[in-house]
């Protein structure tokens, strides 16, 4: 139950291999066989060049993610209920494009991170 045991979040994700395409992705039910997944891919061509802001509204009903301030998912599937923490991260996996195909070095670079807490 996502509700219950909590979601993995991903609002942004970037893979080699669709260089114009932004990723946001739930995950849940663990890494098994019982894994359940669901996303949105945005075609967003200027994602390459310059800063950018991601961002998540996550309410009791819905996630509603967004790119540069605008709307870009809206979802009601699998809800958590739970706390759940942050992880910024540049891992390098095969399904998103071979990374020994990169030119390195290579570098990402997180200007500011802000979570804010709706009123009670």
């Amino acid at each position: 139950d996502p509700a219950k045991n909590g979601v993995e979040i991903d609002i942004f994700e970037y893979h080699r291999k669709e260089p114009d395409i932004v990723h946001h992705n739930l995950h849940w039910d663990g890494y098994g066989d019982d894994h359940q997944t669901t996303g949105a891919k945005i075609s967003y061509p200027e994602i390459k060049e310059g800063f950018h802001t991601f961002g998540l509204k996550w309410t009791s009903e819905e996630y509603v993610f967004y790119v540069d301030g605008k709307e870009t998912w809206r979802t009601t599937t699998a809800v958590s209920q739970r706390s759940e923490y942050l992880i910024l991260s540049t891992e390098l996996t095969g399904f998103g494009g071979d990374p020994t195909l990169g030119s390195y070095p290579d570098e990402v670079i997180f200007d500011y991170v802000r979570v804010y807490k709706f009123k009670d």
